[in-house]
C-alpha cells in the first residue's frame, strides 16, 4: 500500500491553517475573462499556495483551471495588511450542495522568493512563528 493510499499526506511545505476568529482574507481579482474581484477567506497557507473559500452566492462561473491574482492579504481587522502580487491557479473546486461556502485548493504559480518572504513574514507578526 502507497502512502498516499494509506492517507498519508505528503506535501513539499508545511501548510498552516488559520480558525475563522483570526479573518485571514484575500482581496483578489480573476483572471478568467471577468476580471471579478472578490474577498475570500484564506483557510490555510503555505510556500506553494493556499486553500481559500468563498460564500456559495460569488462563486459564478469560477472553475478548476482558472487564474487568479491575490493582491492583498488582510488579518483580524482591515488595519492589518499587506500587498501582495501573487498569481494562483486552482487546482481544485469543493462546491457540495450540503457545503455552506465553495472551498478552492490554489497553487503560487512562478512566485519569487522575495514575494513569498514578504507574504510569510507579514503572517508571522501578526501570527508570532505561524510559518518557518
Amino acid at each position: 500500500m502507497s502512502e498516499t493510499s494509506a492517507g498519508i499526506e505528503k506535501r513539499r511545505y508545511p501548510r498552516f491553517v488559520f480558525t475563522q476568529e483570526e479573518k485571514v482574507k484575500g482581496c483578489l481579482v480573476f483572471l478568467n475573462g471577468t476580471r471579478q474581484k472578490k474577498i475570500a477567506t484564506i483557510m490555510d497557507i503555505s510556500r506553494n499556495g493556499m486553500g481559500l473559500v468563498l460564500s456559495k452566492n460569488e462563486k459564478n462561473g469560477i472553475r478548476e483551471g482558472d487564474f487568479v491574482r491575490v493582491e492583498r492579504i488582510l488579518a483580524l481587522d482591515e488595519e492589518t495588511w499587506i500587498n501582495t502580487d501573487l498569481t494562483m491557479k486552482l487546482i481544485w473546486v469543493l462546491d457540495h450542495s450540503f457545503l455552506e461556502n465553495t472551498g478552492f485548493g490554489c497553487q503560487f504559480q512562478n512566485p519569487n522568493e522575495k514575494s513569498i518572504f514578504q507574504v510569510v513574514n507579514f503572517i508571522n507578526s501578526v501570527f508570532p512563528e505561524r510559518i518557518q
